[in-house]
């Protein structure tokens, strides 16, 4: 009964939802489809304009906020002029005709998928760019409600009811909604019983079932029928954990199946298929089989045919583990093995995923041998086991891949996206094939690209690669477990490799190394080059290196397919004011390397070069302290006698409280200069911090040099009178009051033309770009918009005109334009846009493509940011192979590559990482003992922003089997995602010989008076055995700091030696301790309250009053006011946070105190911002849930009470109420605006009173 009463409430609100749904709206959304939707579109040439008309009786909220999407192509979205960021905002409906204006900018010659969504509808449409098409996709209208599902308390498991309101009238529409939905089970329990739980609450009373399992069949089968009445059985199989072989004979499968972006008329059984015939899915669309997989491993093996689609890169797909995100939009998330017709590609198979908020992420991508046939079937098999998943066709193993193990769980879909396909036959099966294959095997050619690099572990992020120096014993060398990863063979005229005083025949000693390091022939005699060419020719060898000082031999090896070019330096006579030459000797070499000597290997010289897109590899000498400096000098490779001192010296990073280690800053680009919210005053140009500013501008670019930008990327069209303008879109119109094609005019003409948001200012030449920057030392990264392959030679003279070689490097979606740049101006570095995959398995393959794509341009990898992979990044950098994404605009992604170290970033808000910590350096090389015992160090930490201060609190590293040798360290918090990296001084020495002596202390524990030692370093403290305070310095860290030094080989705590220590506090010297930056703020009295009360942390020794709070803050505030024994609360509540952590404790006691709560896919998301109307709901519930007395007062009523969630209102109005919280001046609350420390200082002072 008690089941029945929770189904009846359920049925009853469904039903009154539906009346309510019926009398209001029905005549809007029932009737209406993607035909009734009017779309006006206009521009083209990289610009659309949009007008979107619905119909009347569709009223459309002009208050709604609105979410926008780009979920297939790239591109910029503009609502009524305002570039949107993609925050909810509303759409400006223009109430008299029931429209928007959208516009929507691209560069690329493609459809680009864009999806509006708001809680009545969801609209995609299908546009392009460059000839203003554009369509509706798929429209569909919907309503949510938040009514939640009713489950029995005394039942274990939770069935998970699909959202659709369904009437049951007999059995078989029973048989439909449970075979439709979704089933939990928590504990991986599944069983008759936890099956028939669900299925009885989901029916309720008015049906009766049965589930048996068919030990024969190896499947589930229930059974349903109308309570008291057996005429209407239905039976069917269950396919839960069960075997499945289905032919499609039945077209009952179809009816048990739910359908995303397809209609019944779309698909079909038919002859023994499954046919879908649709071709403008999009992202994707599948029908979602009645098939479902919980904490077991699987195989899923299916025949499909691919008969075409939109175009050749259109997709089919067999998904699993599908789980629903919005059940009322028949969304999901999944993982899939997706088959392109054309699936020779390099993404032709792909490991996808589908993720909770909707975006894709291909994980791993093969091409396959032929182009898929129409009409033919190919055998695709899918082996889940474990968290590794590997894919076949046609039983030849193409990836292997992992996937996180929860992600297994759920459903079996058939998907596709824009393409006609048949699936004729599906089985499933809880066996492991043993006749498969699991590692994957490589044809000759890729077999030769050596996979079996040993990557040191250490926490240096993209360590330089290492090369043995010499020939001599590199049998041995290549068969030890830490080996270099590159060996060179230097080669005598009859290609002898000479070693230890032998020659030994190149073939043998090629074979020698067995695939387990590359190899670097080095060689400056023409004739011996020539020979090894043929060599090379003969026995197909790639993935290898050509060392050599003459670039004419570079050129003629590298005119093979997987032979990468090294120019050597090492004696030249090259100072610091002529490094360019280098850069521009290398790339007219044909080479990506440069190997420069010792001297030169300063870093302030490796970052010259390498920004300049240049990879330095060093030739070290043999002394400890050279070879551990070259390290940390930011090259990409170290060429030594000594590779395992090299290995063991970077292997010494493992102390996890540094975090990720820095040898080299990322390079910081500005994507199309500076200008968007720009975060300062730049008096120069009249600006205040929050202004916009023209892209490609001249004053774009000069705030670009306002925030020292390491480098101003900008795009460049050819005038009609072949002068350079700088313009992104080939169109004027977005950004200019007159739309007109940039190539139809000449550059006086389109100076004319002026920026909207900059009126005085019109369309920029590249001379006045060089101009204007001829004092800044900012490197111009060039992209090549124009079509015209004439326009490097203007683009070389203009260069040649300013005299900045120096300055300038060029890049492009376009080979053949990266190509004539290389003909047009060799010495200059070349960057390539366009999409090589490093998601490919292997590693070798992806080396492979990128080698094959790369090596004819001689360019750098300036990667779309989605192709970021670090692991591939690390195996890229043995071969030079410099990884620069592009263009990032998220936070979190921002400071996670900087933390990898990757070669550069071009983003939108470059002023980001602009005050990170860069270097730390010092003014001595050598230190007393005494110095350093007393932390008397001559250092700064330096800034990318180019600010300076004295080193506080340094972090002294000891270098394993290294007694006088050690390292200065100062860290840097990334806030967004939660991690820090540290950066090291060069190596310093303690002075062997002076007025101290290196005594090495006793250990504490053979004292008889802990606070008396016989080590001179540390004599006898005054005793005050009445009244002694422990010092803890962990945490006292506001008043008391201790320095020790860290042993990285010992894996334990620094050595202290305990005193007996008394103090009085003297408040009147309190202000010295509290951060500069507050002196004078609105909110300094509140800001020292609760540092005193230690409620709130520095920020690298700021308080940055202005930064925006983050949820974990709040609740460490909270705790530390509570004074809560963390030791109480160890359960782990949240995915993404550690429960061994002290936050990880606080967030447990806030969450069990129903202070929090989480997202719904099971994250705290602990640095995230917070809103007000967060806060004031979070500080709310303290108050109620912990039973504190805050008296309501009169209700305050505000301008924009209307903007408060529906969720957080009750909360907002009683923090309100309490003094919890205020308005502004204004009479406004600002509910989704972020607090920021400053403000929630005052309001935690407020509190404490």
């Amino acid at each position: 009964m008690k089941i029945f009463k929770k189904t009846f409430r359920k049925m009853t609100l469904s039903f009154l939802v539906i009346l309510l749904f019926m009398s209001n709206i029905l005549v809007n959304t029932f009737a209406l489809t993607s035909k009734d939707i009017k779309i006006q579109s206009s521009g083209g040439g990289g610009s659309i304009n949009l007008t979107i008309e619905f119909p009347k009786l569709f009223r459309l909220n002009p208050e709604e906020n609105t979410e926008i999407s780009v979920l297939e192509g790239s591109g910029d979205v503009f609502i009524n002029e305002e570039k949107f960021d993609y925050t909810p905002k509303p759409l400006q409906i223009k109430t008299e005709n029931n429209s928007f204006n959208l516009k929507v900018d691209s560069n690329i010659d493609e459809d680009i998928i864009v999806n509006i969504r708001t809680s009545t509808f969801s609209l995609i449409l299908a546009l392009n760019t460059q000839n203003s098409h554009a369509s509706v996709t798929s429209f569909e209208p919907f309503i949510e409600t938040d009514e939640p599902d009713y489950v029995d308390e005394n039942l274990s498991h939770n069935v998970n009811f699909r959202s659709s309101i369904t009437n049951i009238n007999n059995s078989q529409e029973a048989m439909d909604f449970i075979q439709k939905s979704n089933f939990a089970f928590p504990n991986n329990e599944v069983n008759v019983n936890t099956i028939k739980d669900q299925v009885d609450l989901s029916l309720g009373d008015q049906f009766e079932n049965e589930i048996i399992y068919n030990k024969t069949k190896k499947c589930y089968e229930i059974s349903i029928w109308s309570k008291n009445d057996k005429q209407d059985l239905v039976k069917e199989p269950l396919y839960i954990n069960s075997d499945v072989n289905i032919n499609f004979d039945d077209p009952k499968i179809l009816r048990y199946s739910s359908l995303r972006q397809i209609t019944e008329n779309d698909s079909l059984i038919e002859n023994g298929s499954l046919k879908i015939e649709k071709n403008n899915s999009s992202p994707y669309g599948n029908v979602v089989l009645p098939i479902s997989n919980y904490g077991r491993n699987y195989t899923i093996e299916a025949e499909v045919i691919h008969n075409g689609g939109a175009n050749n890169s259109r997709w089919i797909a067999l998904s699993y583990g599908l789980k629903p995100i919005n059940p009322n939009e028949n969304t999901w998330s999944f993982w899939q093995m997706a088959i392109r017709k054309n699936a020779t590609a390099t993404n032709g198979v792909e490991f996808a995923n589908m993720t909770p908020s909707g975006n894709w992420n291909v994980k791993a991508t093969s091409p396959y041998k032929e182009v898929l046939k129409d009409n033919t079937p190919y055998k695709l098999t899918i082996v889940v086991e474990g968290n590794e998943v590997r894919e076949y066709i046609n039983d030849e193993l193409l990836v292997v891949s992992s996937l996180p193990i929860e992600d297994r769980d759920g459903k079996i879909a058939f998907s596709y996206n824009n393409a006609n396909a048949e699936l004729k036959s599906l089985k499933v099966t809880g066996e492991i094939p043993k006749n498969l294959p699991k590692e994957i095997v490589i044809d000759d050619i890729q077999n030769e690209y050596v996979s079996n690099i040993y990557q040191p572990k250490t926490q240096i992020q993209i360590p330089p690669t290492i090369v043995a120096n010499n020939s001599n014993n590199f049998t041995s060398l290549a068969s030890g477990i830490k080996r270099p990863a590159t060996i060179i063979f230097d080669l005598d005229e009859d290609l002898n490799v000479i070693a230890s005083n032998a020659k030994i025949p190149l073939g043998s000693a090629i074979e020698s190394i067995k695939k387990n390091a590359m190899i670097a022939f080095r060689t400056n005699s023409e004739s011996t080059a020539f020979k090894l060419s043929r060599f090379i020719d003969n026995n197909k060898i790639v993935d290898a290196f050509i060392i050599s000082k003459n670039p004419e031999i570079i050129k003629e090896i590298t005119n093979h397919t997987g032979m990468r070019g090294v120019l050597d330096f090492t004696d030249k006579e090259i100072s610091r004011d002529n490094l360019i030459n280098i850069v521009h000797e290398t790339n007219k070499s044909n080479s990506r390397i440069a190997l420069i000597p010792q001297k030169l290997a300063k870093r302030e010289n490796i970052k010259y070069i390498q920004a300049r897109a240049i990879a330095t590899w060093v030739l070290s000498d043999s002394e400890d302290k050279s070879l551990y400096n070259n390290i940390l000098s930011g090259a990409y490779g170290i060429v030594t006698e000594k590779p395992l001192d090299a290995i063991n010296f970077i292997e010494s990073f493992k102390d996890p409280s540094l975090g990720n280690i820095l040898t080299r800053n990322t390079i910081i680009a500005a994507h199309r200069s500076v200008h968007t919210d720009i975060p300062i005053d730049i008096p120069e140009l009249n600006l205040k911090a929050g202004a916009n500013l023209p892209e490609n501008s001249i004053s774009a670019l000069k705030a670009a040099m306002a925030i020292h930008a390491d480098a101003a990327e900008s795009d460049v069209y050819l005038a009609k009178d072949n002068v350079l303008v700088m313009n992104h879109d080939a169109r004027t119109g977005r950004l200019s009051n007159k739309d007109v094609l940039v190539e139809d005019l000449t550059s006086s003409e389109l100076k004319e033309i002026k920026y909207k948001e900059k009126p005085d200012e019109g369309i920029a030449t590249l001379d006045e770009f060089f101009d204007a920057s001829k004092d800044s030392d900012i490197i111009h990264v060039i992209e090549i918009k124009s079509g015209n392959l004439n326009i490097g030679s203007y683009l070389r003279d203009t260069v040649y005109k300013h005299n900045m070689q120096d300055r300038v490097i060029f890049i492009s979606f376009s080979k053949e334009q990266c190509e004539k740049m290389r003909e047009f101006m060799p010495e200059i570095s070349v960057g390539y846009l366009g999409g090589v995959t490093t998601a490919i398995t292997p590693k070798t393959l992806a080396v492979k493509k990128l080698t094959e794509t790369l090596s004819p341009m001689n360019a750098f990898f300036n990667n779309n940011m989605s192709l970021a992979n670090y692991e591939q990044a690390q195996f890229s950098n043995h071969r030079g192979i410099l990884f620069h994404p592009w263009t990032i605009r998220d936070r979190g992604i921002y400071e996670e590559y900087f933390s990898k170290s990757y070669h550069g970033e071009t983003t939108d808000f470059p002023f980001w990482g602009m005050d990170y910590l860069s270097s730390v350096t010092s003014s001595k090389d050598n230190y007393t003992k005494k110095e350093v015992d007393n932390n008397n160090f001559i250092a700064k930490s330096n800034f990318k922003n180019g600010n300076s201060i004295d080193l506080k609190n340094p972090k002294l590293i000891k270098i394993k089997d290294q007694e006088n040798l050690f390292l200065l360290g100062d860290s840097y918090e990334l806030n967004n995602i939660g991690k820090k990296y540290t950066v090291v001084s060069e190596v310093l020495s303690l002075k062997e010989k002076g007025n101290e002596e290196a005594v090495k202390p006793k250990n504490p524990e053979e004292q008889t008076n802990p606070s008396k030692t016989e080590d001179p370093t540390y004599p006898e403290s005054p005793q005050n055995p009445n009244n002694p305070l422990p010092l803890n310095p962990e945490e006292n860290k506001e008043d008391y700091y201790y320095n020790s030094i860290f042993d990285f080989s010992r894996h334990d705590h620094p050595k202290t030696y305990p005193v007996n220590i008394s103090f009085k506090e003297d408040n009147k010297n309190k202000k010295n301790n509290y951060p500069q930056d507050i002196n004078g703020y609105w909110a300094e009295d509140s800001i020292k309250k609760v540092l005193d009360e230690n409620l709130m942390e520095l920020i690298n020794s700021n308080f940055i009053p202005n930064k925006n709070s983050t949820r974990a803050e709040i609740v460490r505030a909270l705790a530390k006011l509570e004074k809560i024994d963390l030791d109480s609360y160890d359960k782990k509540i949240f995915k993404d946070v550690d429960s061994n952590t002290e936050i990880g404790k606080m967030i447990a006691w806030a969450y069990e105190n129903k202070i929090i709560a989480g997202y719904e896919d099971g994250n705290f998301r602990m640095n995230n911002s917070i809103t007000r109307e967060e806060f004031a709901s979070i500080l709310n519930r303290y108050v109620v849930n912990l039973n504190k007395k805050f008296p309501l007062e009169e209700p305050v009523a505000f301008t924009d009470s209307k903007e408060i969630s529906t969720w957080a209102k009750d909360d907002v109005n009683k923090a309100v109420e309490r003094g919890l919280i205020y308005g502004y001046e204004d009479k406004s609350f600002k509910p989704k605006h972020n607090i920021s420390r400053a403000e929630v200082a005052q309001i935690f002072t407020n509190l404490m009173k």
